[in-house]
């Protein structure tokens, strides 16, 4: 039983990690200046995909989306 556990805990470490890597990597290239706000949207006819973000210093901005 403790093999099964330690199988699904390093499966869910993986997508996790996984998970947060190819977030970080789509987020790395947007620029926004210092205490500027960016809306972004996109729609099609099967999703839709929204995200508000503020550039708090001159070098880092956060994201929700």
């Amino acid at each position: 039983m403790k093999s099964i556990y330690s199988q699904r805990c390093v499966r869910t470490l993986a997508v996790a990690g996984i998970a947060a890597a190819v977030s970080f990597n789509a987020h790395a290239g947007f620029f926004i200046p210092k205490d500027t706000t960016m809306v972004m949207g996109m729609i099609t006819p099967t999703e839709s995909m929204t995200e508000i973000a503020y550039g708090v210093t001159r070098d880092t901005s956060v994201a929700l989306g």
